[in-house]
């Protein structure tokens, strides 16, 4: 998203149904780097969107934004390996 965008990311990640989605996916995936057991997350936990979402995505509240199958547990340097891939 654009700079000018990023008010709705915080609209998005500050409401409770995110927050739902999000507790219910730690729990599902035990708060494990990419949901795999034995990495488990110590730190801030992300949550990665696997399929891309968009400004109109959550401007519309589309079942994929909440949908806790496209959702996983990820640490901040999986998430930046997944968005920046050349930078690691």
């Amino acid at each position: 998203f654009p700079s000018h965008d990023r008010y709705l990311n915080q609209i998005l990640y500050s409401s409770k149904a995110w927050k739902k989605v999000r507790d219910e996916v730690i729990l599902r995936d035990a708060a494990c780097d990419l949901g795999i057991y034995g990495y488990d997350i110590y730190d801030k936990i992300l949550i990665h969107h696997m399929n891309p979402i968009t400004e109109k995505d959550i401007r519309n509240k589309t079942e994929i934004v909440f949908q806790s199958d496209y959702l996983i547990c990820t640490t901040l340097r999986t998430h930046n390996a997944i968005h920046k891939p050349d930078c690691e």
